[in-house]
């Protein structure tokens, strides 16, 4: 229904994405270990992104339904989430870390779901313009 031209900016999104997960789930912990944090600190800190899971999403879901900017969110979300990253660089310690991994992990945890829910809404548009009714 989609041409190929229209789903590429959603499969880009889609790769990039689960590559940030591939890279930060396996390899979070292990670069926190080499910075000398102890245990606890280490799983506070990987667990920031399972915790953002649980009301992150259902935030951004609210504010792009309430303003219909779904692409220009997942926009500001991709760069915000970008930028943070480069907190990483920086040694400010567990807090620092912490502020960085929350911010990021807030901006990150929401862009499958608005970018799942805007693809929806383009097959929708495209199924009533053709007068299909399923």
């Amino acid at each position: 229904m989609t041409s190929r031209r229209q789903l590429a900016p959603f499969a880009a999104l889609s790769a990039s994405y689960f590559a940030h997960i591939g890279f930060f789930n396996p390899y979070l912990p292990l670069w926190l270990q080499e910075l000398g944090l102890s245990i606890l600190a280490i799983s506070v800190l990987v667990s920031v992104q399972a915790a953002t899971r649980l009301f992150a999403p259902y935030g951004w879901g609210w504010l792009s339904d309430r303003t219909g900017e779904r692409i220009q969110l997942m926009r500001y979300s991709a760069c915000a989430a970008l930028m943070a990253s480069t907190g990483l660089w920086w040694d400010g310690g567990v807090n620092w870390l912490f502020g960085v991994l929350l911010f990021m992990f807030m901006h990150t945890s929401a862009m499958m779901p608005m970018s799942e829910g805007t693809q929806e809404i383009r097959e929708k548009k495209i199924i009533a313009r053709k007068g299909n009714t399923e």
